[in-house]
């Protein structure tokens, strides 16, 4: 089948966690003895049942609500939660954990291993909806429903098919987080918002687009005395309110900056950025003009994406490939156009202009970011190809939604490494992948993969 590519447009630094690996902005004031740390959150998470949970707003919330066999600390590394220590054979194909002693729920009830099979076995199960599950199916087994989980006493024992050096990454993802089947039984098969957490906090309220409030879990197994007794995500979605919510003190932590923003910020405001996500420019190829590969190498090429990162301000990078910039296989940003491309942009210049005469449809999450991201696209393609964009954007919720449906022909997005391998980033182009939004097939990429 012939290459069907997306344009990648930036790339961003590494990292992942909860409380301790906010990406954002502090004001230099003490903390607040009485009332919570109230952060910024771009959008309404998309879903907080560990299987389901996809995206990373959705994914920063869990992570201060639950705790895996292993995490991520503040400098990246990889720690021991709930397992207190970690065993594996010298084949590399058995891991055997045993469970903390003392890691209860919030509610109280001791962690078991059998919470662990639980989660797994869920999140692998036929018809799960876990788009992330394909990160497990290099345990025995989960391909096919059936994962080799199992529980001895206070161990938990996982069986791989083959070696997998980033195998303990995957189990700081939220589907290898452990769930309670008596939780499960009670609510038909769901995961409830209520559900009691294992991490530091438990959720006490959410209100839909507007803030969501947790509180620290009191059953938690270490103690974090500096840890906020409260927090409060408050939901703006725009750069410019929440920077003057900021300014006013009614948003400790913001996590959308603009970069005029950046530059003005108060001497002993604390900046912090890491995270690893490249994002992108879609194709829908089965809409014209896109299903020629010409039309869409000539945009890929015509981008700027300096300029773009530039514009930012907040140390992005261009990308040219798809694995962001620090993890293994990232691309040097400079590489020379190909041949084809940079003959497909004189190629795409040259059409008739009816056939550039309609305004493509185009979408994206919205946020002042990707607007400006967007209008810069869409300057960029105008001036170069004379091709003109008709910008178009929904709330984070609604956006899913379309691009999962009824994608438009050009549609912005972004791919976040929840951790630090790109085995995840390169999956997602692989054939029957859910997150694999452009439905891209090629089998020689699916065999790079598997290999």
């Amino acid at each position: 089948m012939s290459s069907r590519v997306a344009v990648y447009l930036l790339s961003v630094a590494l990292l992942l966690g909860g409380l301790s690996a906010w990406s954002g902005c502090t004001p230099p004031s003490p903390p607040a003895a009485i009332r919570p740390l109230r952060i910024q959150l771009t959008a309404e998470p998309a879903s907080l049942d560990p299987t389901l949970a996809e995206d990373g707003i959705s994914l920063k919330i869990l992570a201060n609500l639950h705790d895996g066999l292993v995490g991520y600390d503040g400098a990246g590394e990889l720690e021991n939660r709930l397992a207190q220590s970690m065993r594996v054979s010298p084949d590399g194909l058995t891991y055997e954990f045993t469970i903390r002693e003392g890691a209860a729920w919030s509610d109280g009830v001791p962690v078991r291993p059998e919470d662990f099979v639980t989660g797994i076995r869920r999140a692998t199960a036929p018809g799960s909806g876990a788009k992330l599950a394909g990160s497990l199916y290099v345990i025995r087994g989960a391909r096919e429903g059936n994962p080799a989980v199992s529980a001895r006493g206070r161990d938990l024992v996982i069986e791989l098919s083959e070696p997998a050096p980033y195998f303990l990454g995957v189990l700081t993802l939220p589907l290898a987080l452990a769930q309670r089947a008596d939780v499960l039984n009670a609510s038909r098969g769901r995961w409830p918002e209520s559900a009691p957490t294992t991490g530091p906090y438990v959720l006490r309220k959410h209100e839909a687009d507007r803030a969501l409030s947790l509180a620290r879990n009191p059953h938690y197994w270490r103690a974090r005395v500096e840890a906020p007794a409260e927090v409060e995500w408050v939901i703006v979605g725009d750069a410019a309110t929440a920077m003057n919510l900021f300014e006013r003190g009614q948003l400790d932590v913001v996590t959308s900056v603009s970069s005029e923003d950046l530059r003005r910020l108060k001497p002993g405001t604390r900046v912090r950025a890491a995270y690893g996500a490249t994002f992108y420019i879609a194709f829908n190829w089965r809409k014209a003009p896109f299903e020629d590969r010409r039309w869409r190498q000539a945009v890929s090429a015509s981008i700027s994406r300096g300029e773009i990162t530039q514009a930012l301000g907040g140390g992005e990078q261009p990308a040219r490939g798809w694995i962001p910039t620090g993890l293994e296989g990232a691309l040097a940003a400079d590489l020379p156009w190909p041949a084809p491309w940079r003959e497909s942009v004189n190629w795409v210049r040259d059409r008739p202009a009816a056939l550039k005469s309609r305004p493509l449809k185009t979408l994206y999450d919205a946020s002042s970011r990707n607007s400006l991201i967007m209008e810069k696209v869409q300057a960029d393609l105008k001036a170069k190809l004379g091709i003109r964009l008709a910008l178009n954007h929904q709330d984070w919720k609604s956006f899913l939604r379309t691009v999962q449906t009824d994608p438009p022909e050009l549609f912005r997005l972004g791919i976040l490494a929840p951790f630090r391998d790109p085995i995840q980033i390169l999956t997602s182009f692989t054939t029957g992948d859910p997150n694999n939004y452009l439905k891209w097939s090629n089998a020689r990429f699916d065999a790079l993969v598997a290999e």
